[in-house]
């Protein structure tokens, strides 16, 4: 990770979350005093004031770091997927395959994929280019719908399973 990107991430951490409303202290019902307290009671409920103030920080701080971790997590696997594409592509024919024989219960019709990897499939159902899909990426036509095989879906299912 860059120095840069380390530092956006960070810059993220610290932002507050969107519909983020920080109390504000005159929400706080007043504390009466009786003009005879004790500094002891005095500083108990000043105490107690930073104890509240360090557990909506602390609450906050939480929240922000599960909101970025989640992010930081999707920038790391999208990175590193496509530097691993970049050593070896994505094999669409096994793709291709595991989905006919998950999807067989559910009469598939055909499977398209780019149309520079379909001579590369050959999974028992027709196959077909279909130029808006990207190489690797395949969707399963069965007679009640589609399956989405593409890598975009897949990363988030993965992504999904680990959050």
């Amino acid at each position: 990770m860059s120095a840069g990107s380390a530092f956006r991430s960070l810059a993220s951490i610290l932002r507050e979350p969107e519909g983020f409303v920080e109390p504000a202290l005159d929400d706080a019902p007043p504390i009466e005093r009786d003009a005879n307290a004790s500094s002891a009671l005095e500083a108990e409920c000043d105490l107690v004031e930073i104890v509240r103030e360090m557990r909506l920080f602390r609450a906050r701080l939480n929240e922000l770091l599960a909101q970025s971790l989640q992010s930081l997590c999707a920038d790391i696997a999208t990175d590193v997927l496509a530097r691993e594409l970049q050593i070896a592509p994505a094999d669409v024919a096994a793709i291709a395959e595991r989905l006919a024989a998950r999807f067989l219960d559910e009469h598939p019709v055909r499977v398209r994929v780019h149309p520079d990897e379909v001579d590369l499939v050959n999974c028992g159902l027709p196959v077909t280019g279909d130029g808006r899909l990207h190489r690797g990426d395949a969707v399963l036509e069965l007679r009640g719908g589609v399956v989405d095989a593409s890598l975009g879906v897949r990363l988030q299912g993965v992504l999904d399973a680990c959050t």
